[in-house]
């Protein structure tokens, strides 16, 4: 509890500074088996070059199973016209088991359809350091519309496969304003 408050004052203390803000919804469903998650997650933008974001993340998910799950990230994204390359390092901790630190990698690519309206096509990995079994990796699909200047919305599709070879489908819909 006393992490999820410091990443909530980090993000809290820190938004003043941010280019953007984004809030997100993910619906889980493993393929395999009745299990769910329902996540809530915020993640904090900065450019900090015209090429370059740092992004800070925190989700909070709930397992149909009754099971919790924290994640923390921090990275950076390198950008070149339309294509990115999110690097991340992170910790994810579900009570009573042990905290797993782990690296994520997603290349992305951006279409712009309209000017309101792009289509964005990644791949996301994500591994544990050590000797931890964790692995995710997937492709990703989102569609996204300029409310305005300064507000998005989001919707998108992951489907991604565990260390533990189970596919999952997940529903993500975010909302992002941009300063």
């Amino acid at each position: 509890m006393k992490t999820v408050l410091a990443v909530a004052a980090l993000v809290a203390s820190t938004s003043a500074q941010a280019d953007s803000i984004t809030l997100g919804y993910f619906y889980d469903d493993q393929r395999d088996s009745d299990i769910t998650n329902e996540t809530v997650s915020v993640s904090y933008k900065k450019n900090l070059h015209k090429n370059l974001d740092f992004d800070l993340g925190f989700t909070d998910a709930e397992r149909s199973d009754g099971r919790e799950l924290n994640r923390y990230t921090v990275g950076i994204t390198p950008k070149y016209k339309n294509l990115s390359l999110a690097l991340r390092v992170g910790k994810k901790h579900i009570p009573n088991q042990e905290t797993v630190n782990f690296y994520m990698i997603e290349p992305a690519y951006r279409f712009k359809i309209t000017n309101k309206l792009d289509l964005s096509l990644a791949y996301n990995y994500r591994e544990a350091f050590g000797d931890a079994d964790d692995l995710r990796h997937g492709p990703k699909l989102s569609v996204g519309y300029k409310l305005d200047e300064t507000w998005k919305a989001s919707l998108g599709y992951f489907m991604y496969t565990n260390s533990r070879d189970q596919d999952t489908d997940r529903f993500i819909i975010s909302i992002t304003k941009s300063f």
